[in-house]
């Protein structure tokens, strides 16, 4: 095994341990506090990181030594385009994993996550929509209905 791989499979090994850590201390601090929204979030913005690397593998082996041909030639612009989509998602897909897992495991415990959804605010005051319109409460009449059933009698 070349030197170059016995690296690789290192860098893969503690990459997975700070993973496992980071959710087993992020779970046990946060399950009596977070809804299921928040762990739908976290679910989410996990799934967006590993997408991104994902999209990175496949991308930078398309762009590798024997590439297809809607890579584009070697030094042609179109080459350069996926090179830099590909460079674009390895960083996001890392900046968005390694930044949920630290947040999850060192963050408050209280606090949601970032994408979950909170619950509507309760206005101090009704809607308008919710204010009954003048002369329609519950004990006043509806005068507008009995003047239509009046002109409704008379044709």
């Amino acid at each position: 095994m070349e030197l170059r791989t016995v690296g690789s499979v290192i860098n893969v090994i503690v990459m997975a341990a700070y993973a496992t850590v980071a959710i087993r201390t992020g779970y046990r601090r946060r399950k009596d506090h977070w809804s299921r929204g928040s762990w739908l979030g976290l679910g989410l913005a996990l799934l967006a990181g590993f997408g991104l690397l994902g999209f990175m593998v496949f991308f930078s082996a398309s762009v590798g030594e024997s590439p297809s041909p809607w890579v584009g030639a070697a030094g042609s612009s179109t080459r350069v385009f996926w090179i830099l989509i590909t460079l674009a998602a390895m960083v996001g897909g890392v900046g968005l994993t390694a930044g949920t897992l630290t947040w999850f495991a060192r963050g408050r415990p209280t606090t949601p996550f970032p994408l979950a959804r909170r619950p509507a605010r309760q206005p101090s005051h009704p809607a308008v929509s919710e204010r009954p319109a003048v002369g329609f409460g519950p004990n006043q009449p509806n005068r507008a209905a009995e003047a239509v059933a009046a002109q409704v009698e008379h044709h």
